[in-house]
């Protein structure tokens, strides 16, 4: 539709992810470990990735294991 912007939010998932990690004070290594993956694949998210699987979704930061950390 022309002169409407159009939201993509997958374009910027790995900015709200490092954000929101940065936020709660936590380090990469404190996010793999929270989400059981490797560095390399929550760098990738966090630099790289447009598109992030459903399963990465649900266990983003905004996730219960992450979200309820002191």
């Amino acid at each position: 539709m022309p002169g409407v912007m159009q939201f993509d939010g997958t374009k910027y998932f790995g900015q709200r992810m490092a954000a929101f990690r940065i936020a709660k004070g936590m380090s990469q290594s404190e996010l793999v470990e929270a989400l059981g993956m490797t560095r390399d694949l929550v760098t990738y998210y966090e630099r790289v990735a447009k598109n992030p699987s459903l399963g990465l979704v649900k266990k983003s930061p905004t996730s219960s294991a992450v979200r309820d950390r002191p």
